[in-house]
């Protein structure tokens, strides 16, 4: 059954799949490791520099920055820069980042 070219066109299905979209984008984020860890630890100490998680985690810079850019385009985590250095927080405004965080902190 095809879609009718209204209903694609509609602001309803265009939000629909946006949303999806964007869902999918902050499971895919959290389903690592690494990643799940470094929201654990913003869950626990607010900002952090990137510096903070080079030294927890013994990844190199590009990785880290890869696992990072990911919590970024998610909508999961902000940035801030202090100096040369680059801060990151939880994206308090993300409601499924709120949702989600008391079942992050249970499985500490």
């Amino acid at each position: 059954m095809a879609l009718s070219e209204d209903l694609i066109e509609s602001e309803e299905f265009n939000e629909c799949n946006s949303s999806i979209d964007n869902l999918r984008d902050i499971f895919y984020a959290l389903s690592d490791k690494i990643r799940l860890e470094i929201i654990s630890m913003l869950i626990d100490n607010g900002e952090m520099c990137v510096c903070k998680f080079q030294g927890f985690f013994k990844i190199s810079q590009p990785n880290l920055s890869f696992h990072l850019g990911i919590l970024r385009k998610a909508g999961l985590v902000k940035t801030r820069r202090k100096g040369t250095w680059m801060n990151y927080s939880l994206n308090y405004e993300n409601e499924v980042l709120k949702n989600l965080i008391p079942l992050i902190k249970k499985t500490k």
